[in-house]
């Protein structure tokens, strides 16, 4: 049982890190695609 909850406990904290990834990740995406423009990349460009 004790297993158990080291993995669950390792699982939790690599889920945790990916997630901090995936959302810097997506971050610089967002920058470097839009570099001198304040569109936040959800608002249509019809203006």
């Amino acid at each position: 049982m004790e297993q158990v909850n080291a993995l669950k406990i390792s699982l939790a904290f690599e889920i945790e890190q990916l997630k901090n990834q995936i959302r810097a990740e997506i971050v610089n995406t967002t920058k470097s695609n839009q570099p001198e423009s304040s569109d936040d990349g959800f608002t249509t460009k019809t203006r």
